[in-house]
């Protein structure tokens, strides 16, 4: 190949526009100011939001039926799990059966629930321990996965104080 250098014809305009900046910044922003009117014409004719609200509104059954295929798809592949967890579709699977399809936690079924199950996760180690409903995971999640913290917790609901409804 050869080495020469290439040689970029540069236009008489671009030439003037690099030596003179500031003065060309000036007269844009004098035009725009002239001109303003027209401009916001153009732009509420013209703008992207209009044509987006309009396209919406015209489409709505097959804007929302699209978007519902496209989420009901990736809710189904479910790809959070290998790069969060590092689990697979199928290890998801048989967490699922292998607990019933129901909590690890409190026992719900899945199908009972608003929500799907959460994968429960060690912080410190990363390992998976299990499937839980979202109430339950926030609960772990709140006492930072702390036994003691629960234990003081289960010995506070059982105190005779508090059970008595007399």
């Amino acid at each position: 190949m050869n080495n020469a250098t290439i040689q970029l014809k540069i236009s008489p305009q671009l030439k003037w526009y690099n030596a003179n900046k500031e003065l060309a910044a000036q007269r844009k922003k004098e035009h725009y100011n002239n001109n303003r009117e027209l401009y916001l014409e153009r732009a509420k004719k013209f703008g992207k939001s209009d044509t987006r609200k309009k396209y919406l509104l015209d489409n709505k059954e097959r804007t929302k039926a699209y978007n519902k295929e496209v989420w009901k798809t990736k809710k189904l592949l479910k790809p959070h799990l290998k790069t969060l967890y590092n689990l697979s579709l199928e290890e998801h699977q048989e967490l699922l059966v292998k607990q019933l399809y129901c909590c690890k936690g409190c026992g719900k079924p899945e199908s009972e629930l608003k929500r799907s199950l959460c994968v429960d996760h060690c912080h410190k180690t990363g390992n998976v321990r299990g499937l839980l409903c979202h109430s339950c995971n926030l609960a772990i999640g709140f006492v930072n996965d702390d036994i003691t913290i629960l234990s003081k917790l289960i010995n506070y609901l059982k105190d005779e104080q508090f059970n008595n409804t007399d």
